[in-house]
């Protein structure tokens, strides 16, 4: 599917369930190429592949601007994303604003691979928005430090019902884990030589 600048919304339907990217040309955001994503309540899966100017998914700005925006991606059930050199997220602040409540709560694979711009990939506070994850794999970034960012710097401690991946099955990545306090219940781990989980 293409996101030049002549790109039509109403080539996306609503019901459409799944999404493929490949050398779309698309831009630096997923949702400000396709605003309609906020409406897209059936669609299930997205896969992005070799896609140079995509830097995130989704941008945060105003909290007006949120609030009208709605929950974008809340149907999601699996996300890939792949060789993508100059993604560094999967969300970019651009102001103090809530996370859209409900937006990727239903996901349940998350695959990122070959991203070598990624540093992080959960801020803490934004755990508990990743409920129902199952199945994660983080191969081949070389940048990556820490799949759970602390965030939290009011001094606060979160509860750990907040802070974990209740549902999570397999978790592949080649981050070693020096601390498991945010991965439990899990059925299959695996990890590769790399830097440690927990960060420095």
């Amino acid at each position: 599917m293409e996101s030049s600048s002549g790109k039509d919304e109403n080539l996306l339907l609503r019901d459409i369930e799944e999404l493929y990217f490949r050398r779309s040309g698309m831009g630096s955001c997923l949702l400000d190429d396709f605003l309609i994503l906020n409406g897209a309540r059936d669609l299930k899966s997205c896969t992005i592949l070799n896609e140079d100017k995509i830097e995130c998914i989704m941008r945060l700005s105003s909290a007006e601007e949120q609030q009208s925006g709605g929950a974008p991606f809340k149907s999601f059930q699996s996300l890939s994303l792949e060789n993508l050199p100059n993604f560094f997220g999967l969300f970019m602040w651009e102001a103090v604003a809530p996370f859209p409540l409900g937006s990727f709560f239903c996901l349940k694979k998350l695959t990122i691979e070959r991203c070598d711009k990624m540093k992080k990939l959960f801020p803490l506070s934004l755990v508990r928005n990743f409920h129902n994850l199952q199945h994660l794999t983080v191969t081949s970034c070389s940048r990556m430090e820490e799949i759970i960012e602390d965030d939290n710097n009011d001094g606060v401690n979160s509860s750990s019902k907040d802070t974990t991946f209740p549902c999570l099955k397999i978790f592949v990545s080649e981050i070693s884990a020096t601390t498991e306090e945010h991965l439990q219940g899990y059925d299959l781990l695996l990890f590769y030589s790399g830097n440690s989980f927990g960060g420095h």
